[in-house]
């Protein structure tokens, strides 16, 4: 049976008659609002207390399936990395290989344009000197 909100103030009132104000106010902070139905056995607690360690071992179970995901997932971009350092090390040489082959054609065209010029300004010397 539940007990009401009048129940509560008849007994608080009678409380007050038989033990007096200060026992009747301590007597009714003890008593629960909702009755004693409201109340938690341990029986309750011991399954709450169950229901709580199976939704933590689930959540558990779940963290460490993510937990392997992400493992994995670190693997595979260590993979790519390593795939990717190797792509930038053949750059690297090619780049190196094109440096070089640019720098031997600079060199061939300056010799190129010396060899020409001092060309001309020989006929360009002997030219003058028989003009």
């Amino acid at each position: 049976m539940s007990v009401d909100e009048i129940s509560r103030i008849r007994l608080a009132r009678r409380a007050v008659e038989v033990f007096g104000e200060a026992e009747a106010a301590t007597l009714m902070e003890h008593l629960p609002l909702g009755g004693v139905s409201n109340l938690a056995t341990k029986d309750d607690l011991k399954i709450l207390g169950a229901e709580l360690r199976l939704e933590m071992s689930d959540l558990r179970i779940e963290l460490r399936g993510e937990m392997s995901e992400i493992r994995a997932d670190f693997g595979t971009l260590r993979g790519e990395f390593g795939t990717l350092r190797g792509e930038f090390g053949t750059l690297r040489g090619e780049f190196g290989e094109l440096r070089a082959y640019i720098e031997e054609r600079f060199h061939r065209q300056t010799i190129t344009m010396i060899t020409t010029m001092s060309a001309l300004m020989g006929i360009l010397f002997v030219a003058l000197k028989w003009a």
